[in-house]
Formats: C-alpha cells, sequence, structure tokens
C-alpha cells in the first residue's frame, strides 16, 4: 500500500488553518492526491453520406431486368432452358451494347408470368409487384414451346411513368432461331424515355436516354423520325423525393427529326403549350407509345355523369383542324351508338387524328388521339343538356320571330295599296291588325323569360361554359328582334299609311287613283 508523506512545514499551516478556519479552510489547502482524469475523447461526428453524381441523361444507360417464365413443356429440358436463357442474354448485351445495363434471370415460381397472367395484368398489380425493383425497367418474357414450335410474349414495365406497355408477341419454329426472335420481342416491348430539355408552343426539343450510347444493333436505336411519344411530369419534393407522376391529358410528341440524343418533336395537344423544361423539382419526361391496336374506341361521356353515356352524338374525325389558310380537311363523319361509342380504325402509318363532337350547334370536345395506341379512350364533355334545350327554345323563338316578321310584311303591304287607293275603312281594319300583333319589347319579354329559365338550368349544373353560350344564343335572337321588329319606325309607317289614306280619301278633295 502506498502512503503520502507530508513535509511539518504543511503540517504547521494545515494546523493553523484549522484552529482560524475550520475544516473548510483545511480542504482548500490540502494538496491534491491525485490528477484529474481526462475528458473522453468526443465521439466522431458521422460523415455524411455523399451519392455518386449520376450521369447525364443522355449518358446514362437503362437498368432493364429481362425476367423470363419458361412454361413446363416436355419440348423444354433442363439443358436446353438453361441453353436459352445464356443464349438470350448474350444476344442482347450484343445486340444492346452499353445502352442497357442489362440483367436477366429466370422468374422464380412467385414472379413467374404466363402468358395468361400477362396479359391479364393492368398497371396497378404491375406497380404493386415492380414498384420496389432495383431496376427502372421491367422485362416480363413468357417462352413456350408447344410441339417444338416456340412462342414468345413481352410486356414492359416503366417505373419513372409508373405505366405498363402493351404486349409485343414473336414466335419461331426452330431451336437455333429461338434466341434471336426472343430478343426481338423483348426489344419490341422496350419503350424509349426523352427528358424535355425546351419547348416553345407546339415546338419541343428533348434528349434521350442513353442517346450517346448508339448499340451496335443499329435497328434496336430508341427513336426515329415519325414515332410518337406521351409526356408525363414527375413532382420531387425538396428532399429530392418523389411526390406524384401525372400524365399530361390528350398530348401527344411526335419525332421530327433527331440528331444522336438531340431531338425535335411536334406537340399534338388540346392545350396550347402543352409541356415545359425539366427544372429541379419537376421532371419533364416522355415515353414512347406505338399503335398495337387494330383500332380505338373512342367513347363519350357526360363529365357529371359518367354512367350515361351521349348516344346519337356526330362525331368528326379530321387529319387536322382548320384553318383560315388551309379551311379544307378530310372528315369523316360518326355516329354514337348506345353506349356513346365511335370506332377509328388504326392507319396504316401512324398518324395523328382530331376529334371533333358536336352537340346541336355546338362543340364539346376537340381531342387529338393516335389510332392503335389506346384501345379504348373515353372522352369526357360537359353535360350539354340545359344548352341543347336552350338552343331548342331559341330555334322556336326564332321561327315566332320569322312568322312575326312575315305576317307584318303581308300587311303593311296591304295597308300600304288599300291608304293609295283611298280606302279609309281598309286602312283602319288593317292598322287596327298590325297593332294587334307582338311589338318588339313584348317579345324582348319572351325571350328574357325563356333566357332567364335556361339559365338557371345551366347554373344547376355549374356549367359556366354553357351558360355564357345561352347568354350568347339569347344576346344574338334579341338583336335580331330589334333589328327586324324596330317599334319606333313601325309606328311611323303606321302613322303614314292612314294620312296617305286620309288624304286619298274620295270625300277629303283629292282624286283618288283608279284601280
Amino acid at each position: 500500500m502506498r502512503t503520502t508523506q507530508t513535509s511539518p512545514c504543511c503540517a504547521a499551516v494545515a494546523a493553523i488553518a484549522l484552529l482560524v478556519h475550520g475544516p473548510i479552510a483545511l480542504a482548500q489547502t490540502a494538496e491534491p492526491t491525485a490528477a484529474a482524469t481526462p475528458a473522453p475523447p468526443a465521439a466522431a461526428e458521422s460523415a455524411p453520406v455523399v451519392r455518386p453524381a449520376e450521369p447525364p441523361w443522355e449518358l446514362r444507360p437503362y437498368k432493364v431486368a429481362v425476367e423470363v417464365t419458361l412454361a413446363s413443356s416436355p419440348h423444354l429440358p433442363h439443358s436446353l432452358r438453361q441453353q436459352f436463357v445464356a443464349g438470350l442474354q448474350s444476344r442482347l448485351a450484343d445486340d444492346l451494347g452499353a445502352m442497357w445495363n442489362l440483367t436477366l434471370v429466370e422468374a422464380s415460381p412467385a414472379a413467374s408470368m404466363p402468358v395468361s397472367r400477362l396479359v391479364e395484368q393492368t398497371a396497378e398489380s404491375a406497380r404493386a409487384q415492380w414498384l420496389d425493383h432495383p431496376a427502372e425497367k421491367v422485362l416480363s418474357l413468357s417462352v413456350g414451346n408447344d410441339r417444338g414450335e416456340w412462342s414468345f410474349a413481352a410486356r414492359e414495365w416503366d417505373r419513372a411513368s409508373e405505366t405498363l406497355g402493351p404486349t409485343s408477341n414473336g414466335s419461331a419454329i426452330d431451336d437455333r432461331l429461338a434466341v434471336g426472335a426472343a430478343a426481338a420481342v423483348v426489344k419490341a416491348a422496350f419503350r424509349a424515355l426523352v427528358q424535355v430539355d425546351s419547348a416553345k408552343g407546339r415546338e419541343v426539343v428533348v434528349r434521350l436516354r442513353a442517346g450517346e450510347l448508339t448499340p451496335p444493333d443499329t435497328s434496336a436505336a430508341p427513336l426515329s423520325p415519325g414515332n410518337f411519344l406521351r409526356p408525363f411530369v414527375r413532382a420531387m419534393n425538396r428532399k429530392g423525393e418523389l411526390q406524384k407522376v401525372q400524365a399530361v391529358p390528350w398530348t401527344l410528341l411526335r419525332v421530327e427529326t433527331i440528331d444522336r440524343s438531340r431531338a425535335d418533336m411536334l406537340a399534338f395537344s388540346v392545350f396550347p403549350a402543352p409541356v415545359a423544361a425539366t427544372k429541379k423539382r419537376l421532371e419533364s419526361l416522355a415515353i414512347e407509345v406505338r399503335p398495337t391496336h387494330p383500332e380505338t374506341v373512342l367513347q363519350i361521356v357526360p363529365r357529371t355523369s359518367k354512367g350515361n353515356p351521349v348516344a346519337a352524338a356526330r362525331v368528326e374525325i379530321v387529319d387536322r383542324l382548320s384553318a383560315p389558310n388551309d379551311p379544307e380537311v378530310d372528315r369523316t363523319l360518326l355516329r354514337t351508338d348506345r353506349e356513346g361509342r365511335v370506332t377509328v380504325p388504326a392507319d396504316p402509318t401512324p398518324q395523328v387524328r382530331y376529334a371533333i363532337v358536336h352537340s346541336g350547334t355546338g362543340i364539346l370536345a376537340r381531342v387529338p388521339f393516335c389510332p392503335g395506341v389506346d384501345p379504348v379512350l373515353v372522352v369526357e364533355v360537359n353535360d350539354d343538356g340545359p344548352r341543347l334545350s336552350a338552343e331548342g327554345e331559341v330555334s322556336l323563338l326564332e321561327a315566332d320571330l320569322i312568322e312575326l316578321v312575315a305576317r307584318r310584311k303581308v300587311l303593311l303591304l296591304r295597308a300600304e295599296a288599300a291608304s293609295k287607293a283611298g280606302k279609309v275603312g281598309e286602312v283602319r281594319s288593317l292598322v287596327a291588325e298590325l297593332k294587334s300583333l307582338l311589338t318588339q319589347p313584348q317579345f324582348q319579354q319572351r325571350i328574357d323569360l325563356s333566357r332567364t329559365t335556361a339559365v338557371e338550368g345551366a347554373r344547376e349544373k355549374k356549367d359556366q361554359v354553357a351558360e355564357a353560350r345561352i347568354r350568347k344564343m339569347y344576346a344574338a335572337l334579341g338583336e335580331a328582334s330589334k333589328t327586324h321588329l324596330d317599334d319606333e319606325k313601325f309606328q311611323e309607317v303606321l302613322k303614314d299609311l292612314q294620312d296617305v289614306a286620309a288624304i286619298r280619301a274620295p270625300d277629303s278633295g283629292a282624286p283618288a287613283r283608279k284601280r
């Protein structure tokens, strides 16, 4: 045991302090017996996670996963299955090169996708299955071999747009051609992506994803002039996390020219400026679409009552909208059936068509589409019932106005002839009959009453467009009544007729005109 010795001088000082100041002073004058324990070193601060910077859009390869489902068949032994999967991976890698960062595996039993299930898959079920997949594009390839004949079906789910592409099909009758046919089906199911760099009205400039990574197989180039794309936007929060994916409705982009990773496109849309350039928190992208269906069915439904389709509506299909310098366009007139549907066949060469939906003299919708891209398109229109009712009332009032003007004109001609002949009694009778007809203020009251009822009907539907059209129709009718039923001029004509008749009367001293 270690002991600490105190010098006599220190002991004397301690004794004096104890007598004078008490134990506290003694504690203050005592020597420390041990050095202070040093503080533990501060914990090292965790370094922020630095994510590697992604390459530019045109140099960024697609992360693609191809999951192959091989059907059970005696014509597909284990060795042939392995040989097919390995050959397909090599073929796709050779054809696409650096454009794809490819992962190809045989699907597990839980994720298997036979043809029947592949065709029935929806965008919602695909999203639930593939949203957390590490790949950006998942291509499900279903392979069958019935009696030695190969059949292939592929479908792509794209995570950026959260959409499911159409089914691509193919076949092969020789084992040596199976890998090439399967690769062609996979490439046909793939849909290219572009990013909007600038937009001015309908003119759009985009960059192609992996556009500078040219594939060795020139036929696998992602886009070419004449191809169509559908734009969509991805909204991010301040942390860069995805908040929403929204497709731009009734809008298509057509490739006009392309130079490696740059392309000029023309927009067809119901909006004057449908797309904008990509910003920090708003990604403006577009995904390729192809006409894979033989026809497109357009269904016209009211926006407020989708269960009651618009039957017998007149629909015009035109190849372009008329303009002052180009008024003549090719038109195909169709009528909707009981379900509010019309069928438009796909064109041999894909092109944009416009569907113009008429209701009476008004236009309910004017939408662009490419026949064959979508099997069914639902066109939502305003409930045009109030406007149609108002149009019918206006037509009846116009007929009454025409009849009133014609009757007034006939009576005036008869009264003028009687006045010139000096037949005062006949003139008085005709003038009395003319005065019994509706005047312009009285006819305007009928217009106002009908207009009020029609406007209230549109307000109940909360349809401001219909209300504005109704007011415009009745305003035009009111102006027509003022023009043809000018009450001031009418009264002057009646007075002139009576004056002339009085002057020409036989007993007035003025010579009467012989008949």
